[in-house]
């Protein structure tokens, strides 16, 4: 039998010796079981509480992150216009136009509009262009680019690309070709290094250009500028 009060085991009289030991088995066997339970019941419930808290900062971090998105892309111009620093040294400049060349970093269409390849780059397509413009616009960015900022933080316009049809560019151009390389594609070729991108190298741009300034001169002034370099 067993003492309570001072959890002894005893042997009922006619009782066999073994029977103690078995009782003893059994009993550190029922206390064994019950610590086991216990032991699961706390792990159990802190993988849940562990869970909770895991699920509960995921979803701040996500809405923290929703807020930053949504003070960081405006929907409009006009909203960044009110948002973007504005950079005394441009305001000291009083330069009317930007005249821009390069490549992805600065490319805000060209690309998307040459043939064959250019509709089928992946930035005619979303996500590039969501967070800001809402559409893919060219860019290789879901949002604005370096030149697009420059051009607002001095107070004008978002360059439009050269090769998109009736532009207005009173305010500048765009030349800039993503994955064009300062070299000539025909240099390049002849080093046995290829361009597959586009053929709208440096001096493509800069054959753009005089082109542009040509027919703006030619028009105000009704005279023809010249260049050795011009193809």
């Amino acid at each position: 039998m067993s003492n309570k009060q001072g959890q002894l085991e005893t042997l009922d009289e006619g009782e066999p010796p073994f029977i103690l030991v078995d009782k003893s088995k059994k009993r550190l066997a029922k206390q064994k079981g019950k610590v086991q339970e216990k032991l699961l019941r706390q792990s159990n419930g802190n993988a849940r509480a562990s869970s909770s808290t895991g699920i509960d900062r995921a979803t701040a971090t996500k809405e923290r992150l929703k807020d930053i998105l949504a003070k960081l892309c405006p929907i409009s111009i006009s909203n960044a216009l009110h948002i973007l620093p504005k950079f005394p040294y441009f305001d000291t400049l009083n330069f009317d136009k930007i005249y821009q060349v390069g490549d992805s970093i600065s490319d805000t269409g060209n690309l998307i509009r040459e043939s064959p390849i250019g509709s089928l780059t992946p930035f005619a397509r979303l996500p590039y262009g969501e967070t800001f413009f809402k559409n893919a616009t060219g860019r290789c960015s879901n949002g604005l680019l370096m030149i697009d900022f420059i051009a607002l933080s001095s107070g004008l316009p978002l360059l439009k690309p050269y090769k998109e049809a009736e532009a207005n560019f009173s305010h500048g151009v765009n030349f800039a070709v993503a994955g064009s390389t300062a070299l000539p594609v025909e240099t390049l070729a002849a080093m046995n290094v290829l361009s597959p991108v586009t053929t709208s190298s440096l001096d493509v741009q800069l054959d753009w250009m005089h082109s542009h300034f040509n027919s703006t001169f030619q028009s105000q002034t009704g005279l023809v500028i010249h260049s050795s370099g011009s193809k």
